[in-house]
């Protein structure tokens, strides 16, 4: 890891040979999900696909993404990709999936360790679990929302957004340029964002959680979820 103050000071990288992120995924295992500056200080911005220069500060509800230049409205500020940053879950198998993480060790030292990694997992998708945004800031639906009529992309970008939520966001996600929402999701900027501004997301724009991810908050403690409903922002 790099120091974490590096966080605070770190610009964007010339990100011309990076259109796609790199492929963060094959370190999952290696990654403690909980220490969240530590987290954002693994990778440059480049790797984690931004495009712009950002900050983590922390900020009125934990810890945010602060831009660190002046951003025009409708500039892609974070391109997510599936198979390198970006995880899908169609299902409560998908799920269990990634909170087990193919643990299976007989060790009872092991075992508790495993557990604890099963925790900040659980804690990871409570904080950053989200769906593909089915309307813009203004009510309006987002062309291409849906890949096929009432169907969603649930899914977890690695490292988080590090957004907050906001009824008055500043950004907002789109199906990637290059191949929809197969391919994954771009972040862009809502409105003209200034430098020192904190980017923010409106948690309600996700919609409804579906069934499965539903029956995930319920069955840990009913923790809270960025879906209508399962958070104290968006009821």
């Amino acid at each position: 890891f790099f120091d974490n103050k590096c966080v605070c000071n770190m610009m964007a990288d010339d990100t011309s040979s990076y259109f796609y992120p790199t492929n963060i995924l094959d370190e999952l295992h290696k990654i403690d999900l909980d220490d969240r500056k530590a987290l954002q200080a693994r990778w440059t911005l480049a790797e984690k696909g931004w495009k712009v220069a950002v900050v983590w500060k922390d900020a009125e509800f934990g810890l945010g993404a602060f831009a660190d230049e002046d951003i025009a409205a409708g500039t892609p500020l974070r391109i997510s990709q599936f198979g390198r940053n970006l995880i899908r879950f169609q299902s409560a198998q998908d799920i269990k999936a990634f909170l087990r993480g193919g643990f299976s060790s007989p060790d009872e030292g092991q075992q508790e360790e495993e557990e604890k990694q099963y925790q900040r997992r659980v804690r990871f998708l409570s904080d950053y679990l989200h769906a593909n945004q089915q309307y813009d800031e203004h009510g309006n639906e987002i062309p291409g929302a849906q890949e096929e009529p009432n169907e969603r992309v649930v899914c977890i970008v690695v490292p988080g957004y590090g957004t907050n939520h906001s009824s008055t966001p500043n950004i907002r996600l789109v199906p990637n340029q290059d191949g929809g929402l197969r391919s994954g999701l771009t972040m862009i900027a809502a409105r003209d964002i200034r430098q020192g501004e904190e980017l923010c997301n409106d948690y309600g724009l996700c919609g409804e959680a579906p069934d499965f991810v539903a029956d995930f908050s319920k069955s840990h403690g009913d923790c809270s979820l960025i879906f209508r409903g399962f958070n104290d922002f968006v009821p």
